[in-house]
């Protein structure tokens, strides 16, 4: 009894998503990362997010850094919301670098819907028409 060949497997990505919380594309909202140098000194660059999770980012700079690293991310329409990271992993990509993060805290929800949809967040909305709306009244 002859049985039938087994059909070509699917060819795998050479990436295979391992995280328990898969990262969600960027909106392309222009973000910042800030460090301590020295002291209570902070440096400010700019950044790209290429995607984003609760617990974590991929962003390139120009910036160089090293594994282990502390920094806060931040959304430059967002200037007080900032999450702490560590960087996990840093690859170059021509004249900037790709760093991988893992957040220390879980990241604020406003940061990830903005960094996600690029649009304020409903209750940011909501808030402003209400004061739009009692503004109106009088």
């Amino acid at each position: 009894m002859w049985s039938e060949p087994d059909p070509i497997p699917a060819p795998r990505s050479l990436a295979t998503e391992r995280r328990s919380t898969p990262r969600l594309p960027t909106a392309d909202e222009p973000a910042r990362i800030a460090w301590k140098s020295q002291g209570l000194r902070m440096h400010k660059a700019p950044a790209r997010l290429i995607d984003i999770t609760a617990v974590g980012a991929g962003l390139l700079a120009q910036q160089p850094a090293e594994l282990g690293q502390l920094l806060w991310l931040g959304i430059t329409s967002l200037p007080g919301e900032w999450v702490k990271a560590t960087i996990r992993a840093a690859v170059p990509q021509g004249s900037q670098w790709q760093y991988h993060l893992a957040f220390c805290e879980s990241c604020p929800a406003g940061l990830l819907e903005r960094a996600i949809t690029g649009e304020p967040s409903i209750r940011e909305s909501s808030r402003w028409r209400l004061f739009q709306d009692d503004d109106q009244d009088f």
